[in-house]
């Protein structure tokens, strides 16, 4: 019988319970009001056997309700029974509870399987006796927190099967109460995951081969190119030594565009958590303009940093996360920007909130007061220009950041000629964020 079948038949027989309950109850009345003459005048009968009618009818009634639920209970706990021994049974997950000393209360089919044995052996025996040292620390590690918090817990652990091989199951700890809320073990489900796992890294694998193939011959284009550019193998003019570098930038460009696309895959595709630090911000920026002085060079820009009304010597904060940030900003102005241009990153602080902004010229573009909000969007590039080497994907990095840290997105396109506007980008985060630390990363 299909669990389907199983519930509409504990339906079917709720409701005839219901109905015998009930032409039950009228029995007994019928035949106890006949005992005590009640088919005799009413007006025959006193005081006394009225009261004793009323109150024999309430008991009555009342003992009826009691056979009615205690029969309804029996059925419903028959029904959930069944639905567990089917659970026990036919689930591919490994299913376990344990008391507080660690014992074995209950446990599935799969959870016997996969070690071996027997429900009689297993029942009431210590549950630590089945993992290796490493494997019961990080489990105890678990249970610890789920026993002080009250709280489920879901993590990752490798487990060595019968045949000696590992496997990756996906742990689902929560705590089991008894009627006065008092924890009285750990009900734990296991999932297998060794699949899953090992096509994630098949898929990483071949994304971080493919960027490093990718990015050796790009590297070594550069360096040649720049060999020629300091004429050690004959002198140049003015027009070969300035398409030399325009190469240069645009090798430049394409290798910063494949570290940025690999660093989103890693984002996206691993479990981050926000690790908060103490550290000196305006160092962490320039840090990042140095990073990209080259790519600057290339183009001759003038970045200029101004940090004057900053004055906490330190900030906690996710430093990685931050100086991705930052770097996806000043990257997409400096390959935004007009050569020989100028680019302006102002940092500075109030109250409550850090506020970073860069400022650049560009050729005027398809973007406007009222669309650029859409910079940010997945794959999105707001000029043509770009279109055969953009990947749109900074910026969406960046934005998903600022969301991550609970932060605010700064946008905007101010004119400045008919051919130019001047492009700002930036975000505001709070000063105190502590309270994300240990957070995961939603991207």
């Amino acid at each position: 019988m299909t669990q389907t079948e199983k519930k509409l038949s504990y339906q079917n027989k709720t409701k005839t319970f219901k109905y015998i309950n009930v032409a039950t109850f009228l029995l007994v009345v019928i035949i106890f009001m006949v005992l005590l003459g009640i088919f005799t005048p009413i007006i025959e009968l006193g005081a006394e056997e009225g009261i004793i009618i009323i109150i024999s009818s309430i008991l009555l009634y009342l003992l009826y309700l009691n056979s009615l639920n205690s029969n309804l209970f029996k059925l419903k706990f028959q029904y959930l029974q069944s639905y567990m021994n089917e659970l026990k049974t036919n689930t591919p997950d490994l299913v376990y509870m344990k008391n507080l000393k660690s014992e074995i209360v209950d446990c599935n089919k799969a959870f016997l399987n996969f070690f071996n044995l027997e429900q009689e052996k297993v029942n009431g025996n210590n549950f630590f006796y089945l993992f290796k040292d490493d494997e019961k620390k990080e489990i105890l590690e678990f249970e610890k927190i789920v026993l002080t918090t009250q709280k489920s817990v879901q993590f990752n652990i490798h487990l060595t099967d019968q045949n000696g091989e590992e496997q990756t199951f996906q742990v689902l700890k929560s705590p089991m109460l008894d009627k006065s809320n008092i924890i009285i073990g750990t009900l734990n489900i296991c999932r297998n995951i060794t699949q899953q796992e090992e096509n994630y890294n098949t898929k990483r694998n071949f994304v971080e081969t493919l960027a490093h193939d990718i990015k050796n011959p790009i590297v070594a284009q550069s360096k040649i190119l720049e060999f020629l550019l300091e004429e050690k193998i004959g002198t140049l003019n003015s027009d070969q030594k300035d398409l030399i570098k325009h190469i240069i930038s645009s090798n430049q460009f394409a290798l910063e565009m494949v570290t940025s696309m690999l660093a989103s895959y890693r984002f996206s595709d691993e479990n981050y958590r926000l690790k908060f630090i103490t550290f000196d911000i305006k160092k962490m920026v320039q840090e990042c303009i140095n990073q990209l002085e080259i790519t600057a060079y290339n183009k001759s820009l003038n970045i200029n940093f101004e940090a004057d009304n900053f004055n906490a010597p330190t900030v906690f904060y996710d430093q990685i996360v931050l100086q991705r940030l930052v770097t996806n900003l000043l990257f997409n102005a400096i390959t935004y920007s007009h050569e020989k241009g100028e680019i302006n990153i102002h940092l500075s602080q109030n109250k409550e909130f850090i506020i970073f902004e860069i400022e650049n010229t560009a050729t005027k573009s398809s973007l406007t007061k009222d669309n650029i909000k859409h910079i940010f969007d997945k794959y999105y590039i707001g000029t043509n220009k770009y279109k055969q080497v953009g990947s749109g994907i900074g910026l969406f990095l960046a934005k998903t950041i600022v969301e991550n840290l609970n932060g605010e997105l700064i946008y905007d396109v101010i004119y400045k000629d008919e051919h130019t506007d001047i492009y700002k980008f930036g975000f505001k985060i709070k000063l105190d964020n502590k309270e994300l630390d240990g957070k995961d990363f939603k991207f």
